[in-house]
């Protein structure tokens, strides 16, 4: 089932990833497909403190949802 997970006070949250942009060199540099860029979010176990704004039904935290969440960003 998808949720929508937003910071309870409307800002936006930064992930942790990983992308490397990378070439296959079994096909010629001019090719469509010889470019390929990969990504990943780096994850950390999920909150298990309450949701700020949780719902009257269904989750209370992030770990009643996945064992994992992606690792968030502070400013600093």
């Amino acid at each position: 089932q998808p949720y929508f997970v937003t910071p309870a006070d409307g800002s936006v949250f930064a992930m942790a990833g990983l992308y490397e942009f990378w070439r296959d060199p079994t096909l010629p540099g001019d090719h469509a497909n010889a470019w390929w860029v990969t990504c990943s979010v780096i994850t950390t176990e999920a909150e298990t403190t309450p949701l700020a704004v949780a719902p009257a039904e269904g989750p209370g935290a992030l770990a009643d949802i996945h064992p994992r969440m992606p690792l968030m960003l502070t400013p600093d």
